[in-house]
């Protein structure tokens, strides 16, 4: 799919990073200092660099970049560091390497779509007439497994997943096909509905899917808190539909705002991006750093751990994503994505004092998000009927 060379002097952080990006499928090589990073990058030849501005050393992330000009202005630079005010540097706003600039701590999700998009920008891809049959239109969403376009086949719209194939590892690749076969067995009117998959002439995958008119949960929390009558009557309907995956085995896994979409007009939610979903009790495995996939505000203790997950683990994303809902933040919010799993492990919920959400949603929330499994509610059917009583 493409190199990678990380440039972040913090061990922990550097590991995390490597586990995520092996597991959606790049190569990896590390650098712990400015000096090791611009030696690293003439001889790893990387295809794009995920840089920290604030490295310890004698040399910064500001020198890593001027370097970058001289050795290859092509050549993408992804800034992560919590040194915000470094975006202002007129050398780096100046620079035509630098294509993103992330605070710390950054979410997963939006890192691996900004990588992505660059690798994909930079080995031309093209994607015009990439379906057969279907008109593609706008590019509408972006992950590791695939960019997601409006298309249209006819007079009717759908959304188009596409894989190409010049950035398909073994990984990426089973994942797409599993997201695939996945929504071919569900059928149910709050997951997204597949129309059809394969793979055109040049080797590119595809799958075909319902386009549904809505927002992203996440998209709507940068601007509003739910009241909790709303909040429960979407988290109890998409209990509903994972109920229906987790009658045929299948756990979803990465439960977040982001992957719920809601039509406030027409009162409908779709649960999309089964890309790293897992077949309960499956006996292959995909990579060993599938097991600790997901998104950290939003991962279970035992998904922090890296242990095997039950369909409990899905009640615990959901809950986190209601307690997101209510309160507008995340239930453990810290500097840093490890001290983030750590609190998910460790640390018990809180509601803050002056919270103004209901004894009877804190209970309900507190009970999905029980440190063990066997503590939670044991079934999304049990979720949502304590929901419907909102």
């Amino acid at each position: 799919m493409g190199k990678v060379l990380v440039i972040e002097n913090d061990p922990q952080i550097q590991q995390l990073y490597r586990e995520i990006l092996l597991a959606y499928g790049y190569e990896v090589e590390s650098a712990f200092t400015a000096e090791n990073g611009i030696e690293k990058i003439k001889e790893y030849t990387p295809d794009i660099i995920i840089l920290d501005m604030d490295l310890g050393s004698r040399l910064t992330g500001r020198d890593v970049v001027l370097s970058v000009k001289k050795i290859d202005k092509s050549l993408p630079i992804i800034v992560v560091s919590g040194k915000s005010g470094m975006k202002e540097d007129p050398e780096i706003l100046l620079s035509k390497n630098v294509r993103h600039f992330f605070v710390k701590p950054v979410s997963m999700e939006q890192l691996i779509g900004a990588i992505s998009r660059e690798i994909t920008l930079q080995q031309g891809i093209e994607t015009v007439d990439i379906v057969p049959d279907y008109e593609l239109g706008e590019l509408i969403g972006t992950g590791g497994c695939g960019s997601v376009y409006k298309g249209r086949y006819f007079d009717k719209e759908v959304a188009i997943k596409i894989l190409p194939i010049s950035t398909s590892p073994n990984q990426s690749l089973e994942r797409f096909r599993r997201e695939a076969e996945y929504l071919a067995k569900i059928k149910h009117p709050a997951i997204v509905e597949l129309y059809e998959h394969g793979q055109n002439d040049e080797g590119s995958y595809y799958i075909i899917m319902e386009y549904f008119i809505g927002c992203e949960l996440g998209a709507m929390l940068n601007n509003e808190i739910f009241e909790e009558q709303e909040a429960a009557f979407i988290i109890s309907k998409v209990a509903e539909g994972l109920s229906g995956a987790h009658n045929l085995g299948i756990i979803h896994r990465d439960i977040k705002p982001s992957n719920i979409l809601y039509n406030r007009d027409k009162k409908e939610i779709k649960i999309i991006d089964f890309g790293i979903a897992r077949q309960h009790e499956a006996n292959h495995t995909i990579t060993v750093a599938d097991s600790v996939l997901g998104t950290p505000a939003f991962m279970s203790p035992e998904q922090c751990l890296g242990q095997k997950l039950q369909t409990t683990s899905d009640i615990y994303n959901l809950g986190a994503t209601l307690y997101k809902m209510v309160t507008g933040v995340c239930p453990f919010v810290r500097p840093q994505i490890m001290q983030v799993m750590y609190a998910q492990v460790c640390e018990p919920l809180v509601w803050a004092k002056n919270c103004d959400v209901s004894e009877k949603m804190q209970k309900i929330v507190g009970k999905m998000m029980e440190k063990k499994p066997e503590d939670r509610y044991q079934s999304m059917e049990e979720v949502a009927e304590n929901l419907g009583n909102f």
